[in-house]
């Protein structure tokens, strides 16, 4: 997800959420503060929902322009034919719309991935959360979904 994410390739970042055979579709649980502002947005999120915000947000930001994350304090705790794999998130995304929506994010994700049974993990479930002053990564769907 990281390398996707910082070369801006949609494609890259929506397989982390699809099987060699199919996409799956995702629980999105978004962080508290968003979900007191929007409580119905992310009720209908889907692969589909992620899909229109990533592709937004890279074409939203040239190539020229950049983009990082960076996943620190990971965790990952096996459960044989899934895990749970937590870690704090920095973003930093560089975009043509920064006179109205913050270029950092930062926050805590857990992701839930499913091994499809030929060793390949995909994530189905992701749950966000806000740890300090700068917006979450909810914040971020939000502003690029629409």
């Amino acid at each position: 997800m990281e390398f996707a994410f910082e070369g801006k390739n949609a494609v890259n970042y929506l397989r982390c959420f699809q099987t060699k055979d199919y996409l799956s579709d995702i629980e999105f649980i978004p962080s508290t503060d968003v979900t007191s502002l929007y409580p119905e947005y992310f009720k209908l999120w889907d692969i589909n929902s992620e899909n229109i915000y990533i592709s937004s947000l890279f074409a939203a930001s040239p190539l020229e322009m950049e983009a990082n994350l960076d996943f620190t304090k990971s965790k990952m705790i096996n459960h044989g034919s899934d895990a749970d794999y937590s870690a704090d998130y920095k973003i930093l995304i560089r975009h043509n719309r920064s006179n109205q929506i913050p270029v950092e994010y930062s926050g805590q994700l857990i992701f839930r991935i499913i091994n499809d049974g030929n060793d390949y993990w995909y994530i189905n479930y992701w749950q966000d959360t806000r740890t300090d002053s700068l917006e979450s990564w909810s914040m971020l769907k939000i502003s690029f979904s629409n």
